[in-house]
């Protein structure tokens, strides 16, 4: 994170006060923690500075950094700027100094000096700059396909500032985002036809009566707020965030209306052409602002050739945007149609545009979401770039393409009814329905078209029930990735022809007999017994869990009988440090064991497997049951023993 700020007349003011004041989140990336100090070392076009930071926590949170040293001793950091530098008053507002951490810790920083806030990569270079300076725009929109994090993003880039949202929507107008008289309850004193007031039992008689006050909407709010939090700390003012969702669904034009000239910033972040306020908008603005004051008004004033233009903000004859005032909104390119927004208010915005990528996680790692049907887990990425590819084809166009938050998973998992509720209706009735519904994706297994009906149906009590069968069909055309099952929940559907004794018996009645055949043989073995004597109850799930001495996790075997699969690794409920520690000897776990193992980190539902799986296992061969039952029973006592050092490295 780059760090730039503009030379203050405190920095170079020979009577004292701080010099360098670092912002929470600039200090928070190195770890640093309140009431502590760090020493540091700035590189400033050749000169090597020592000086220190003393982390302040409350309200305004913050570094400071008064002093610094060199060979010659301890100096105030002000006469690095006056005596070295020979920075004077004239630079205050035209001169900018950038401070860009060369480690993790904020240990070592490169010091520059620019003529400017908003500076080019090749201008940057040119100071001694290696990396692009990232500045936070005042006004920007982000926009992309449903679904992409627009306000997510906001959201995590705002944590812990003060925000003010609001949505648009057609019947938005100018009244609903700035302000309007409208109608209140006010309790007033009760008066009788004379004028005098009406007395009872020694007390005035009130009564609540309709009266028309002005009330302050979302820019409004933000306005005020912005210009209070400039009155309170103009070396650095806290930032307000007046947030617009959806800001495309309403007519900007409307909404906006003399407000667009205020989007206009100068290079210091203030309005370039400030507004007068109308007579009633002067009369709230006077009462909202009144009691503060701008020290520093000088040089705010000579930005706009020495009119006093704070004293008219602060009595409400003008609006001027200030530059802590910041402007975010989303998009969402499908609904664009709504009321476009003309090229004129475009050019005032910075467009942060939203691809389409795989969902991560707080770690920065992929999750990994699966719509489960009928015991089967359809990886929910791979349907989005199945239906992603047929929406671009069909409507040549990026605008009606689903983002990966289109819809929350839960745990991890989309049910069959979110995904029917939210995603095939949004393509059935927002995507396909102008393109037609041709495509072999559409089809029914009798060649009909696959219509939106059919995916639900009426149960007894006219309840809308979501028929499974046709989001495991619509899921299957398209060709999306099977990524696993969950065999207590699959159906098979078998004709009269292929129904056999063998197959008579459920899932879980073969796995129980595959279980216990397993424990009267295991129970034979010395060396198993003395690990896992604890195990004695045969089980109908397709797990069988054989604890050993970590909480976090334990060693388990799975009979996939529907892929003809056993598979024994080690478990993990919750993907913890030791995952990742045993991740880490990785090559030399794998090369003691003899074994390549499928290291499964699946953050997105939380638990991780270290598994080894062994194919074409034929169940129902007894023949075979021994050798299969000595592969777990090595697998298992060679796996504790190899985990188990590595863990307790």
């Amino acid at each position: 994170m780059i760090y730039i700020q503009p030379l203050r007349k405190n920095d170079i003011n020979p009577n004292g006060g701080k010099q360098v004041e670092f912002g929470k989140k600039f200090f928070e990336q190195f770890g640093w923690n309140a009431g502590n100090t760090y020493n540091v070392i700035f590189h400033a076009n050749g000169i090597d500075i020592s000086t220190s930071f003393k982390v302040r926590d409350g309200d305004r949170a913050g570094a400071d950094c008064k002093e610094y040293a060199n060979s010659e001793g301890k100096f105030p950091l002000k006469d690095f700027f006056i005596y070295t530098k020979k920075f004077s008053v004239s630079d205050v507002g035209t001169l900018f100094y950038i401070i860009e951490p060369l480690d993790m810790k904020g240990e070592e920083f490169n010091l520059y000096f620019v003529s400017s806030k908003y500076i080019t990569d090749e201008e940057f270079e040119e100071v001694g700059g290696a990396n692009h300076i990232s500045l936070t725009s005042l006004q920007q929109i982000y926009y992309g396909a449903p679904g992409t994090g627009k306000s997510h993003s906001i959201n995590e880039q705002t944590e812990g500032e003060s925000v003010i949202r609001t949505t648009f929507h057609p019947d938005s107008d100018y009244s609903t985002f700035v302000g309007a008289y409208k109608p209140t309850t006010k309790e007033v004193e009760l008066r009788d036809v004379t004028g005098h007031k009406v007395m009872e039992n020694g007390k005035v008689v009130t009564e609540d009566r309709i009266v028309y006050e002005f009330v302050d909407q979302a820019f409004l709010q933000a306005y005020v707020n912005a210009w209070k939090f400039y009155a309170e700390n103009e070396e650095e003012p806290k930032k307000q965030f007046l947030v617009i969702e959806e800001i495309n669904r309403g007519n900007c034009a409307q909404i906006f209306g003399d407000l667009f000239q205020l989007l206009d910033r100068n290079e210091w972040g203030f309005s370039d052409y400030p507004i007068n306020a109308d007579k009633d908008m002067k009369k709230q603005l006077k009462k909202a602002l009144a009691g503060l004051s701008i020290a520093d008004a000088e040089t705010i004033n000579g930005l706009y050739k020495g009119r006093d233009v704070v004293k008219e903000v602060l009595e409400g004859d003008i609006l001027l945007l200030p530059n802590n005032l910041y402007i975010w909104a989303t998009m969402n390119t499908s609904d664009q149609s709504l009321f476009p927004i003309d090229s004129a208010f475009k050019r005032r915005w910075d467009w942060q545009y939203m691809p389409i990528a795989q969902g991560r996680d707080e770690a920065g790692r992929e999750l990994v979401w699966t719509i489960d049907v009928n015991g089967i887990k359809y990886s929910w990425w791979s349907f989005l770039e199945k239906i992603n590819a047929q929406i671009g084809e069909a409507t040549q166009s990026e605008d009606k393409k689903l983002g990966f938050f289109f819809c929350k998973a839960k745990d991890g998992v989309i049910t069959p009814e979110t995904f029917v509720g939210k995603v095939v209706f949004y393509l059935w009735n927002d995507v396909f329905k102008d393109y037609g519904f041709e495509g072999s994706i559409f089809k029914d297994k009798d060649g009909t078209e696959l219509s939106f009906n059919k995916f639900y149906a009426a149960d007894l009590k006219g309840n809308a029930v979501v028929q499974k069968d046709k989001v495991e069909l619509f899921l299957n055309n398209l060709g999306v990735e099977v990524t696993g099952y969950n065999e207590d929940d699959i159906i098979v559907e078998m004709d009269d022809d292929e129904v056999t004794e063998d197959n008579k018996k459920s899932l879980k009645d073969q796995r129980y007999d595959f279980w216990a055949a397993f424990l009267d043989y295991a129970r034979q073995k010395p060396e198993y017994m003395q690990y896992f004597s604890g195990r004695t109850t045969p089980s109908t799930d397709k797990w069988y869990n054989f604890f050993f001495s970590q909480k976090e996790c334990h060693l388990c075997v799975e009979q996939t009988r529907t892929r003809n699969e056993l598979s024994v690794g080690l478990y993990f409920r919750e993907t913890t440090e030791k995952y990742y520690k045993l991740e880490g000897y990785k090559t030399k776990i794998e090369e003691e064991l003899g074994i390549t193992f499928d290291w499964q980190n699946k953050p997105g539902v939380k638990s991780s497997y270290i598994v080894e799986t062994m194919y074409n296992v034929d169940f129902n061969d007894i023949s075979k049951q021994q050798e299969y039952f000595d592969h777990i029973i090595d697998r298992l006592i060679r796996m504790r023993t190899t985990f188990l050092k590595f863990i307790n490295i």
